[in-house]
């Protein structure tokens, strides 16, 4: 479930999409997911079930709508992601308040959409 909630990679269009979303409170679009999404300028907390469930993640931008995530820690999460795992996203669109991304982690690559909340 985390590794479909999370993750993200491809080419993403040049512009300023990566500046409204380097930073924030986000939840995914279209997913049946409770997850919630805040990331800093450095880390990425995703919680699930409540909080209960959650993934810490190292958060480094390689492009203008590019950046990797590293897993930190993870905590009351079964199968997905582990600590040390890689994520690549890239943005590939974005409105004022979504953007959708592309992403490639453990050999899946998908595509996904997150909604700015805050």
């Amino acid at each position: 479930m985390y590794l479909r909630c999370f993750s993200f990679i491809s080419f993403g269009q040049t512009g300023t999409c990566s500046d409204k979303f380097k930073t924030g409170k986000f939840k995914y679009v279209g997913l049946d997911s409770d997850a919630i999404v805040i990331r800093t300028k450095k880390k990425q907390y995703e919680t699930q079930d409540g909080g209960r469930s959650k993934i810490i993640m190292k958060i480094k931008w390689i492009g203008p709508e590019a950046y990797t995530l590293k897993v930190v820690k993870v905590i009351n999460v079964e199968g997905g992601l582990n600590k040390g795992d890689m994520i690549t996203t890239t943005i590939a669109d974005c409105t004022d308040k979504q953007y959708t991304f592309k992403y490639s982690a453990l050999g899946v690559q998908g595509e996904s959409k997150m909604r700015k909340v805050n």
